[in-house]
């Protein structure tokens, strides 16, 4: 492994626990539409709309969590009680897991060295990244892509052993600022390429030949800035909003595909606010001013978010149709997700968002086909299933990584089997 020592930031848990002091995640068991509209109506009767906060919608198991106020929960559990709605607890007391894991990361961050396995603040990563241009200044370089609303460099990294007419990949991480685990598994993948090629790895070495690789961790600088600062359970951007005190956008319901419709809220207090427009915001700019100068050229789109282990293939926004290409799409996903369970035997799915978890629209992933026109746009939720959710323990970060690295790579093998030889814009092999 490649080991870049860095100095890392250790956050008081007063910022953490403070925040949710006493507050509680509960999963919620709803048998029909009309039961979960029963619910957000409570949830709205006692809640200010930026106090809402769903961490997951009902599934296709009819479970959908919940992170409800200390000092309500019990009148919002007396109204569940009410109309019948089975639900459970399953973290009494968010605020002390969040200083739990604190001390875990801070005694994490003594033992081990490196960025890799660690959950780094932004600006670890970009000092990471330019330890990486200086270590291997013949095939990696950053790109500034832009600025960040409160004016923060966005920048990727570019990974390419230079020729002419090779295809493009783009990983990103981050999108939504508290899924800690989706940027820790970017650097985990980039890790294993550069690695890997540093080493001489025959397969690394082909991949490297044929493909050039753009790799964004944080997608969301401002928002995940934020979680190390003041709210550790921030999940949007943070530009104001006009005309409220409510602060930030949504980015993965900003995209420009399908902007507007389902799971996109109009509400510029909700946790799924859309933006005032397609593409309102800066950030979601930035990627697309690096993709579509270049977007033929782009085979592969990889999102990780987090939490639920699956893999999702199009569309976000509908299950009332499918591209054309479904099946081979869906049918390479089930071999990810093979990959991905044979590492930890951790279950994973794979399918469309709106059968295996709840429709949204205006996402990157579904923005990748539908505008971009890229063969290849996948979404993975990384670990886990809802006890830990976004508070991962730090223990489970190199374990995800290995088992995401290991679907990553059936995809990027297929690319390879069926792009090989064949220059952009393609078509590659059916």
């Amino acid at each position: 492994m490649i080991l870049i020592v860095l100095v890392l930031l250790t956050v008081s848990s007063l910022t953490f626990g403070n925040r949710h002091n006493r507050d509680k995640a509960v999963q919620v068991r709803v048998q029909s539409a009309d039961e979960w509209l029963r619910v957000e109506n409570v949830l709205e009767k006692y809640l200010k709309k930026q106090d809402i906060d769903i961490w997951a919608y009902p599934n296709h198991n009819g479970k959908a969590n919940l992170l409800i106020p200390g000092d309500l929960f019990n009148v919002i559990a007396n109204q569940f009680d009410l109309i019948g709605l089975s639900y459970d607890v399953t973290v009494d007391d968010v605020s002390r897991l969040l200083d739990d894991i604190d001390v875990q990361l801070q005694e994490w961050n003594k033992e081990h060295k490196g960025i890799v396995g660690k959950y780094p603040t932004y600006d670890e990563i970009l000092a990471w990244f330019d330890e990486l241009k200086t270590n291997y200044s013949g095939w990696i370089d950053t790109l500034d892509i832009g600025n960040t609303y409160d004016g923060r460099i966005h920048r990727s990294l570019k990974i390419s052993t230079g020729g002419t007419g090779k295809w493009k990949v783009y990983i990103e991480g981050a999108m939504h600022a508290r899924e800690w685990i989706s940027p820790a598994t970017v650097i985990y993948i980039t890790d294993q390429l550069i690695q890997g090629y540093a080493n001489g790895d025959p397969e690394i070495v082909e991949w490297m030949e044929m493909l050039d690789w753009y790799i964004l961790p944080v997608a969301n600088p401002d928002g995940y800035d934020y979680c190390f600062t003041d709210d550790r359970l921030w999940r949007k951007n943070r530009r104001p909003n006009n005309g409220t005190n409510c602060v930030g956008t949504d980015l993965n319901r900003n995209w420009s595909y399908q902007w507007g419709g389902v799971g996109a809220d109009p509400d510029p207090c909700s946790n799924t606010y859309r933006g005032e427009h397609a593409e309102s915001e800066v950030e979601v700019q930035n990627i697309v001013n690096l993709i579509m100068p270049e977007a033929e050229q782009f085979i592969y789109y990889m999102a990780y978010h987090s939490w639920g282990q699956q893999f999702f293939t199009r569309w976000d926004y509908t299950a009332d149709e499918v591209p054309s290409d479904h099946e081979q799409l869906l049918d390479l996903a089930h071999r990810a997700v093979n990959a991905i369970v044979a590492v930890h035997d951790m279950y994973y799915e794979a399918g469309t968002a709106p059968e295996l978890m709840y429709a949204f629209s205006g996402s990157s992933a579904d923005w990748a086909r539908g505008v971009a026109g890229i063969k290849y746009p996948y979404l993975e939720e990384l670990r886990d299933n809802g006890t830990y959710s976004f508070i991962l323990p730090p223990e489970q970060i190199v374990p995800t990584g290995e088992e995401s690295w290991a679907g990553f790579q059936v995809v990027v093998r297929e690319i390879v089997s069926k792009c090989s030889g064949i220059s952009p814009p393609g078509p590659c092999l059916p």
